[in-house]
């Protein structure tokens, strides 16, 4: 579950706690923005969903299998994309509002939910704004902490 990995706040994403080491770097622009971190010997994808080279910048984390982690090491292109795609979708899910000076402030776990495919549409877009105000919201609330939002946020999220 991806509620097992520890997140320290201000830490950077592809290094959000002291346990986690940087296995595979992806895609990066001047800092990684797609790969796997692994944490207690569990694997985990990272990935900027919104914002990357911004000053805020939206990330996803999912618990991989080793075979999803042996997939994403083998494809290119349009196969990584959609192995990308299947290793964010139906499972649960740790999304985080990232600063670029001051790292990760809040995140909250999301239940499975089919996420990935709209994130390319219109209205996959629609519903991560609706969805970082959401956070928002709950940061200015509660602060900087783990956020467990499952009834606020689910109606957000594209089925």
């Amino acid at each position: 579950m991806a509620d097992g990995l520890v997140i320290r706040p201000s830490a950077m994403p592809w290094k959000p706690s002291e346990q986690v080491e940087l296995e595979a770097v992806y895609n990066r622009y001047d800092h990684p923005l797609t790969g796997v971190i692994r944490q207690g010997g569990d694997p985990y994808l990272f990935h900027c969903i919104l914002g990357h080279g911004q000053v805020g910048s939206l990330w996803v984390f999912a618990l991989l299998e080793a075979s999803e982690v042996d997939r994403l090491n083998k494809t290119e292109g349009d196969e990584f994309d959609q192995a990308l795609r299947d290793a964010l979708t139906g499972r649960e899910l740790v999304i985080a509002v990232s600063s670029y000076e001051n790292g990760l402030g809040f995140w909250i776990i999301v239940d499975p939910q089919p996420v990935a495919p709209a994130l390319d549409s219109a209205e996959g877009i629609q519903a991560t704004e609706r969805l970082v105000n959401a956070l928002l919201d709950a940061h200015d609330r509660d602060g900087p902490t783990l956020h467990t939002l499952r009834d606020e946020v689910e109606d957000l999220i594209p089925a």
